[in-house]
């Protein structure tokens, strides 16, 4: 029933409250009722049940999501992603199908190095772990080493702007630039 309902709230309710106000706290109560619902193991059990026939297609897509902290993060231009969310895919290219939840590239790529791979957060001294930047969309997005529901033991290099797995990247051993292969580098730093 939880499970239905969370669904309901998200894709029918919210989106027709129309005074902003109102619907600035209704989303924070179901940010706090997505967040509790995760240590309901009853609920979160049969919910991943129900989404088998939706994650199973996409394994290799499926990322570890940072909020839940279950592989139910997908691209959110698939199949079995709500329609509000797909239309937002720019600015929302990746859903938690658990937590009913649309993301954006920047914000979630960092949420998923520092959360679930337990890098550390970059400040404006270091460049840390964070986010590195996608030698194909130029956004600071791309994780290297994260994990899909498909194989959780073998590092990828996913970007979360693209929405994609980026193959075939080396990183300059010099200056730490990342380029595809087809991209080739010049590195800018001097001997």
């Amino acid at each position: 029933m939880l499970n239905f309902l969370i669904s309901f709230v998200g894709e029918h309710i919210l989106e027709h409250i129309t005074d902003e106000e109102e619907r600035h706290h209704a989303e924070i109560d179901m940010d706090r009722i997505r967040g509790g619902v995760r240590t309901i193991q009853g609920y979160v059990a049969e919910r991943m049940k129900d989404l088998a026939p939706v994650l199973g297609p996409v394994r290799a897509r499926t990322l570890q999501c940072p909020q839940c902290q279950q592989f139910a993060l997908t691209p959110t231009l698939i199949k079995g992603v709500p329609e509000w969310c797909q239309s937002d895919a720019s600015l929302s290219p990746m859903y938690c199908h658990l937590c009913v939840e649309g993301y954006g590239a920047l914000g979630l790529a960092l949420g998923y190095a520092v959360r679930v791979l337990d890098r550390a957060a970059p400040d404006a001294s270091y460049d840390g772990d964070a986010p590195n930047r996608c030698p194909v969309c130029a956004m600071s997005s791309l994780v290297r080493g994260a994990r899909t529901a498909a194989a959780p033991e073998t590092p990828i290099d996913f970007c979360f702007h693209c929405a994609d797995v980026i193959d075939g990247l080396q990183e300059c051993q010099r200056c730490g630039f990342i380029y595809t292969t087809e991209q080739g580098h010049r590195c800018r730093r001097g001997s």
